[in-house]
């Protein structure tokens, strides 16, 4: 699988700030020892090839900003990228685990709506976290939805269960006076899987299983 590298970018981008707590950071707290830390985190969280390429993309951007004399001295010269090689072979979701999970209460229903609605569509965690409500035209259409690994606008016909919770959330933000324009209101990738992982305890599924479970599971059940 190709995948491009203003992809990586995008997503080093968003675990930085995940891992920061902010949307940026000055300069002068940009140090050798915090970017050490990042790429641990980074080590922490993925495995396989993702954390040196996310690793990769952010010491890029470092290294222009260097040049451009943001920096007294690289702040990630010394600091190496690594492959996390995974320990175990990949789960995925089943039919029979989707239904268990549909019969559990999430703590969550913000999460457990857009996973549900993610299953039927086949979108990222990226890309359903950013969907605006006024993507959704004539209650059956995603239109111009730009996916973030390819960058290319496109339109989805709805699943008709995709559709009721749709409309279960905006009957939810009618009664409430709800007027995010995004149509699911999710926390971090790392806060909306720590809920997922819960879910699925809840249910007794002894899988490792994250926003990528309904990804691989569209295929079966739409």
């Amino acid at each position: 699988m190709i995948i491009s590298s203003s992809h990586h970018l995008e997503n080093s981008y968003v675990q930085f700030t995940e891992f920061i707590g902010a949307p940026s950071l000055p300069p002068i707290d940009v140090t050798e020892e915090l970017c050490t830390r990042f790429r641990d985190y980074l080590l922490a969280n993925f495995t396989g090839d993702t954390p040196m390429n996310y690793w990769s993309r952010f010491k890029k951007v470092i290294k222009a900003a260097y040049k451009q004399r943001y920096f007294i001295d690289n702040p990630v010269d010394d600091v190496k990228g690594k492959v996390n090689p995974s320990k175990s072979i990949k789960e995925n979701m089943e039919i029979e685990d989707y239904i268990s999970l549909l019969g559990t209460h999430c703590k969550n229903q913000h999460i457990a709506d857009a996973f549900i609605f993610s299953m039927y569509t086949g979108l990222r965690w990226c890309d359903v976290k950013k969907l605006q409500d006024v993507a959704i035209t004539n209650d059956i259409m995603i239109k111009r939805l730009v996916q973030s690994k390819t960058g290319k606008p496109m339109s989805v016909t709805l699943h008709p269960i995709a559709l009721k919770v749709v409309q279960k959330v905006h009957r939810e933000r009618l009664a409430t006076g709800n007027i995010s324009p995004l149509l699911f209101e999710l926390p971090t990738r790392n806060g909306t899987n720590k809920v997922i992982k819960g879910w699925i305890n809840d249910v007794n599924i002894s899988k490792k299983i994250t926003w990528s479970g309904p990804i691989e599971l569209f295929d079966i059940i739409a």
